[in-house]
């Protein structure tokens, strides 16, 4: 059987954004089945991610996993992801994986790094990160009196 070449392991802007998801599950170490169980509601319930089987996101985790674990493995993931990605769907991931990271409890330092490297990768601008983040921050607020 033949190997797959690296680009060809990411089909769809799906993988690649349930690819960011698993890596920013595991930036500041193995990812968590609470992190996982949070990766797949995210992915079952976002209008981008609907196209997707349990299949693929399984498949996906797979292989995205072995990626992150190997030698190049961030550079890996952000130079097939970036690949795979038009504008447009560069600014849905990073929003899908704000909100994980949001929605994951405490922000790591590391989680931090992944938002501003991942930024960067795909070429977002200030405003345009700045207007993701505070999105994220007003959708997740729960609204409590100080």
């Amino acid at each position: 059987m033949q190997k797959s070449a690296p680009q060809e392991l990411v089909h769809t802007a799906q993988d690649a954004i349930i690819l960011c998801l698993l890596t920013a599950a595991a930036v500041d170490g193995a990812p968590q089945n609470a992190e996982i169980t949070l990766i797949e509601a995210i992915a079952n319930t976002t209008p981008a991610l609907a196209a997707n089987s349990s299949d693929d996101y399984a498949r996906m985790m797979e292989i995205g996993l072995a990626l992150i674990g190997g030698p190049e493995g961030l550079e890996s993931m952000f130079s097939l992801t970036t690949r795979r990605l038009n504008a447009k769907e560069r600014e849905t991931c990073f929003a899908i994986v704000v909100e994980f990271i949001a929605r994951n409890g405490k922000i790591a330092p590391e989680e931090m790094r992944f938002l501003d490297l991942l930024s960067d990768h795909f070429s977002l601008d200030k405003l345009t990160r700045a207007a993701i983040e505070k999105s994220a921050r007003i959708r997740l607020d729960p609204l409590t009196e100080a």
